[in-house]
């Protein structure tokens, strides 16, 4: 009865490990290098430890993680990698948590309680797995994983050039779920702890930004938050969800943008900085379009409807510090029913009172899920929604309700962005709004997916408008002509930043005009999104 125990607790431990696996191979994703190299190490540490108690323990990371894991690879089609470990250390507990449902939640406890009382019952078995004959197994065995450690390394060394390549190739060999998380965990700690280190470097930075100013400016860099291009009436959506955007005639809408990344802390760094797209890693030497601004002269601010993690603590923290001032007006998580987006419509209006040119960065909630807790109830136009209560966004039974939600968040951004158009125009100065969305949303149009960080168009075709006062159209007709003339082209929301600068006229050095909308012929580029996707061959 001992030995049939035994038996039964190693093959519960190898199961749970390898149900990512089992999933990902169910998917697609065959990684046989990564599954053959988790086998060797797991029955390596097997045999060595020859205790099923210690063996229990030394498996714990991965039994508790594996559950999780495999949550993510079921209902995002794909791994994990180092930046969604990235999102999790830079988030707090309830906004984790608000991406499962209730029973999915209960589920994950009830198998916490169920591995501690397997844990403890297997406590009091002090004998050996093995019998001493085979123990001699113990030498083959960490002969083959030495052998395995070395294939690794020299398929790592074919693709990684340099040390900080190292983890970035261990990443992508990782796929598998034993060996892979260890290195993604790395990678991801490595990432945050060299965020403080940049910071020093960022501070001796200069951009060396000069203007030539001519009258009071103010220029408004809205970032829209999981905007999808095509629930946009402005860009041929059947519902109204733009009835105020619709009456301003100088709203250019422009058709073909993506979005690189669809993950909040990778794609706005490609928007207000100059980094790289299809650089993997979010980190980047150089400062925002926030510093360009004000070194030009201009008082800067960063207003954020979003949740401040800290200072230094996230990446996208980092660059709203570089901002004159800077006020996150939302202290409550994801999951819950926090200030709507007009609070940072009446923080610039407050801004606006005074005298001086100005560079605002307003970063909205938008069309964050929960989609019901981002607008007020006169907005709830689209039902049935499920105004007021939880809607699970991973259950397709609740596709109607989601979609009618998420169609009154575009409507409530509407109204948004019309109001702080409102408020410029009144300055009777040359001013300008860019809006630009982080990312798109999934909402089973493919009858299986729904959310973001997917691998498809909805998460990546996003809207972009640019909006210029009459004052300022008169004194940039030109370049403003040519950003009309471009509205069908193929670019990306990175083009951002130095299209600000160019309208702004704003020289920096290294400048490249190329990538400005306002352009007469902007660059033109391969769109790859998440680092290594061609948007254009995505459905």
């Amino acid at each position: 009865m001992e030995e049939k125990n035994k038996v039964l607790n190693i093959a519960f431990i190898y199961l749970i490990i390898f149900i990512p696996d089992i999933l990902l191979m169910y998917l697609g994703h065959v990684n046989l290098t990564g599954i053959v190299a988790s086998l060797t190490f797991l029955t390596t540490a097997l045999i060595i430890i020859n205790r099923i108690s210690w063996f229990y323990i030394t498996a714990l990371p991965w039994l508790l993680i594996s559950p999780l894991e495999s949550w993510y690879v079921w209902h995002f089609q794909t791994p994990s990698n180092e930046h969604i470990i990235g999102v999790l250390l830079e988030t707090n507990l309830r906004e984790i948590l608000e991406l499962s449902s209730y029973k999915e939640l209960l589920l994950y406890i009830l198998y916490l309680l169920f591995l501690l009382i397997k844990i403890s019952s297997n406590l009091c078995y002090k004998s050996n797995l093995l019998n001493k004959e085979i123990v001699k197994a113990k030498v083959s065995s960490i002969g083959l994983s030495v052998l395995t450690i070395i294939c690794l390394l020299l398929e790592i060394n074919v693709h990684a050039s340099s040390t900080d390549n190292f983890l970035k190739s261990t990443s992508k060999f990782g796929e598998s779920f034993l060996v892979g998380t260890v290195a993604k965990v790395i990678s991801a700690y490595k990432e945050l702890n060299q965020i403080s280190k940049l910071n020093e470097y960022k501070s001796t930075f200069s951009f060396n930004a000069q203007k030539d100013f001519q009258g009071e400016e103010v220029h408004v860099l809205m970032i829209g938050e999981t905007s999808r291009f095509d629930r946009w009436h402005l860009n041929g959506y059947k519902r109204e969800t733009n009835p105020l955007l619709e009456t301003i005639d100088e709203i250019i809408s422009f058709q073909d943008i993506n979005s690189n990344w669809s993950l909040t802390r990778n794609s706005v760094p490609t928007i207000i900085t100059r980094k790289n797209p299809q650089n993997e890693t979010v980190l980047f030497n150089e400062k925002s379009i926030i510093s360009a601004f004000t070194e030009a002269g201009f008082k800067s601010y960063w207003l954020s409807n979003q949740s401040y993690i800290g200072e230094h603590d996230s990446i996208i923290s980092t660059y709203a510090s570089e901002a004159s001032e800077k006020s996150f007006i939302n202290t409550s998580p994801y999951n819950t029913s926090s200030k709507y987006d007009i609070e940072l419509v009446t923080k610039l209006s407050e801004i606006l009172k005074s005298n001086g040119s100005k560079f605002i960065v307003m970063h909205l909630l938008g069309s964050h899920h929960d989609y019901n807790d981002r607008y007020p109830e006169q907005f709830n136009v689209y039902s049935p929604s499920n105004y007021g209560n939880k809607t699970n966004l991973y259950d397709i039974r609740n596709i109607n309700k989601l979609n009618n939600a998420y169609d009154n968040t575009i409507l409530y951004t509407d109204f948004i962005i019309y109001k702080t158009i409102k408020l410029l125009e009144e300055l009777n100065i040359k001013s300008s709004i860019t809006y630009a969305s982080d990312h798109g949303e999934s909402l089973f149009d493919d009858g299986i997916s729904s959310g973001h960080g997917l691998i498809n168009k909805k998460n990546f075709h996003v809207p972009l408008f640019l909006w210029h006062s009459k004052k300022l159209i008169k004194y940039k007709s030109k370049k403003i002509s040519n950003a009309k003339k471009n509205v069908k082209k193929p670019l990306t929301n990175s083009f951002v930043f130095q299209s600000l600068l160019d309208i702004a006229n704003i020289k920096i050095d290294n400048e490249d005009k190329n990538f400005s909308y306002y352009h007469m012929e902007p660059k033109s580029i391969t769109r790859i999104v998440q680092g290594q996707y061609s948007y254009d061959n995505l459905e």
